[in-house]
């Protein structure tokens, strides 16, 4: 009877890396098959044998199977002069291979759909962590415009403080200076006042002075 390692092409010994290597490749030749009929029922069994072999426990448990139904056979050899025991052993050994059969392949399908549900869940968690991951940096993204923002808002407000600071700095100069100027101005003009005060008065005294020399009248020092 055709077993599990048969349907992979692996020896019992065979470790799990060449357990894999022997899957893939059963997967790659029935790669451009698999919409027939056959092709489908072979990758089937090919999926169901690598699910039990593939798990230590559940090739362990296959094994010891295995050599027990090895073992119910070599008895049959053994007691081959007995026909009606020949006979009887062979129906028990078809039955119990046929059931055994059946319950590896259900147990089998179970475990496959086990372990594609396995997968599906493990993809929706890697997919679930890509999105938290592309949240977290859209997110992040959005933070840093904010703060640039933020930033911008405030090197324009500073921008409009210095240049309000150095218009009311400029005004200042410019009343001081035009205060300076008027206080220039007004000392001026009263230089000029007082400049033209004195040359009235100097012209004053020498109108007085040729009058009284005119007139022989002594003058009278001040």
């Amino acid at each position: 009877m055709k077993t599990l390692y048969d349907v992979l092409g692996v020896s019992r010994t065979a470790s799990s890396a060449q357990i894999e290597q022997a899957y893939q490749f059963c997967l790659e030749e029935l790669a451009n098959d698999m919409t027939s009929e056959s092709g489908m029922l072979r990758g089937k069994a090919i999926r169901e044998a690598y699910a039990i072999l593939s798990s230590p426990m559940r090739k362990q448990d296959y094994d010891m199977k295995l050599r027990s139904r090895e073992q119910i056979s070599y008895q049959v050899v053994e007691n081959s002069h007995s026909p009606w025991m020949v006979g009887a052993v062979l129906g028990a050994l078809l039955i119990c291979g046929v059931v055994l059969y059946k319950y590896q392949a259900h147990r089998a399908a179970i475990e496959a759909l086990e372990l594609e549900a396995e997968k599906a869940k493990a993809d929706a968690e890697q997919a679930s962590s890509a999105a938290a991951v592309e949240q977290d940096k859209l997110e992040r993204q959005q933070q840093l415009l904010a703060r640039q923002a933020q930033l911008d808002q405030q090197r324009q407000s500073a921008m409009a403080r210095m240049e309000g600071q150095q218009i009311q700095a400029q005004l200042r100069r410019d009343e001081v200076q035009a205060a300076r100027d008027k206080a220039l101005a007004d000392q001026q003009a009263k230089n000029a006042q007082m400049q033209e005060e004195t040359q009235a008065k100097i012209r004053s005294q020498s109108e007085m002075a040729a009058m009284q020399r005119a007139l022989n009248i002594p003058i009278r020092q001040h």
